[in-house]
């Protein structure tokens, strides 16, 4: 105790609140990446050797969806380049078949996707149980 008076009375505040703060930070990070490189160690063995998640696996393999574009219609024209070349009604007629033509194959792929995912949702409620 009195060394600690007297270490209290020649080193000044600063250096002590370092001193503290080091010795909370070596704490901390002693603790902290312990725990860390055991969670990592576990989730990789997880990873590598559940039977499920390779079934999962296998299945996700098989079944590949489809991208949908998203159709925000807002700013879809530019007023200041095209419409000095062509007239405002021919432009915007242009537009709206080309996205209507995109909204159409989007459409499609949609309908793909859901009857896929319906495959898909049978294959795993089929293999895999759940919440096991």
């Amino acid at each position: 105790m009195n060394t600690l008076l007297i270490l209290s009375n020649t080193i000044p505040a600063g250096t002590m609140l370092l001193i503290v703060f080091l010795i909370i930070l070596v704490t901390f990070l002693g603790i902290f990446i312990p725990i860390t490189v055991i969670r990592y160690k576990y989730k990789k063995f997880v990873l590598s050797h559940s039977v499920a998640l390779r079934r999962l696996k296998g299945i996700n393999s098989k079944y590949v969806f489809k991208k949908i574009p998203n159709f925000d219609m807002e700013h879809s024209y530019d007023n200041e380049n095209f419409y000095g070349d062509i007239s405002c009604k021919d432009y915007l007629i242009y537009q709206l078949v080309y996205l209507q033509k995109k909204v159409s194959a989007a459409l499609k792929d949609t309908l793909f996707n859901i009857d896929l995912y319906k495959q898909y949702k049978e294959e795993i409620e089929d293999t895999c149980i759940m919440k096991q």
